[in-house]
């Protein structure tokens, strides 16, 4: 199966992307997919540059991404643009990365982390859907320290993505990342026990998981390619 692994801003997606990993899944980053498309002397990295301004690039030809962060999340215009200019490709990489994993070998589960997973309107995209979450007062506490944001800052970013309620009333399963780590990776990996229990089209149990009955039956070529690996088989 394709597993979509999103949640709020450090929530602690890519620890549970990594547990999965530990368990035999592909795993697969939006977040690394981007700093692709964004490697120095790329040809994103100079449109971003000459939209937001040439003092973004380092002298040594990277971005900065931080200086880059303050500027769209205190400016949604600024947002938007990037946003429009940056996801398609990186849809499209993200895209071929699966379709590559599916293809070298349709036995394992693929897991991929998207930040914007319902944001985007990807849900189509995957066989189920987790959902990291935490507090709140976790959530900022976590950005202080990861990011160095005061309060009013990891706020204010937090709330450009949809609600983390919305999130999880959509999620199939929700991982509370907020105390041991011992129990987060059991919790993952009674996902995992569910996951290789159940085939795409089963409904996971309902005491570990919330189905998302709102999913469309659209196809994308993104399914049609893993139908076709199935049929190989």
């Amino acid at each position: 199966m394709v597993i979509g692994v999103t949640g709020g801003l450090a929530t602690g997606k890519s620890t549970v992307s990594a547990m999965f990993g530990d368990l035999g899944a592909t795993v697969i980053s939006a977040d690394n997919v981007a700093r692709e498309v964004l490697a120095p002397n790329s040809p994103m990295i100079g449109q971003v540059a000459e939209a937001f301004g040439f003092h973004l690039i380092r002298t040594d030809g990277t971005l900065d991404r931080e200086q880059l962060a303050r500027l769209i999340f205190s400016d949604s215009d600024a947002r938007y643009r990037l946003d429009k200019m940056m996801h398609p490709p990186i849809l499209e990489r993200l895209r071929r990365q699966i379709e590559e994993a599916l293809a070298g070998n349709p036995e394992r589960h693929v897991v991929v982390e998207v930040p914007l997973l319902f944001e985007l309107g990807m849900e189509n995209w995957f066989d189920k859907i987790v959902v990291v979450t935490c507090s709140e007062r976790a959530e900022i506490a976590r950005l202080f320290w990861r990011d160095g944001l005061n309060e009013l800052e990891a706020r204010m970013r937090i709330s450009t993505q949809l609600p983390l309620a919305e999130k999880v009333r959509r999620a199939d399963y929700v991982v509370h990342n907020e105390g041991a780590r011992s129990a987060v990776a059991s919790h993952v990996g009674r996902i995992w026990k569910k996951l290789n229990e159940s085939s795409p089209a089963d409904n996971a149990d309902s005491s570990e998981c919330l189905i998302n009955e709102a999913k469309s039956s659209v196809e994308t070529p993104l399914l049609k390619a893993r139908r076709s690996y199935r049929r190989k088989k």
